[in-house]
């Protein structure tokens, strides 16, 4: 027990915290998904023919590129630069989930929970 104080205080001190995992999940507004291309650089991110709308999937923190587009009407690409964060927290680990909603006549959105 004193082993775990020790290494909880040892961590506060010197500024180091306990990072959480990243997760990101792809929406598709009105349920079209990209036909013409989609593109996303983020680590373990699969293949569009393999994406499972709402499902998440464990990333690294970094800066990322999606790209994606349509064929009917012609529109794209459209294109967004992510900003993936994990959240340090000085116990226990607190994971961040990034919801990615892509639109066919408007930007994508990201929203960030917590």
């Amino acid at each position: 027990m004193r082993l775990i104080a020790f290494v909880v205080a040892a961590a506060a001190m010197s500024g180091c915290g306990l990072a959480g995992r990243v997760y990101i999940a792809f929406f598709w507004a009105d349920s079209e998904t990209p036909d013409a291309g989609f593109t996303c650089t983020a680590p373990n991110v699969p293949a569009l023919t393999a994406i499972v709308r709402g499902r998440y999937y464990e990333t690294l923190p970094g800066r990322y590129t999606l790209s994606y587009s349509y064929t009917t009407p012609p529109v794209g690409p459209q294109s967004l630069s992510l900003v993936l964060a994990a959240s340090e927290t000085m116990l226990g680990q607190e994971h961040v989930y990034y919801n990615v909603t892509l639109r066919k006549l408007s930007p994508p959105t990201v929203a960030r929970f917590p």
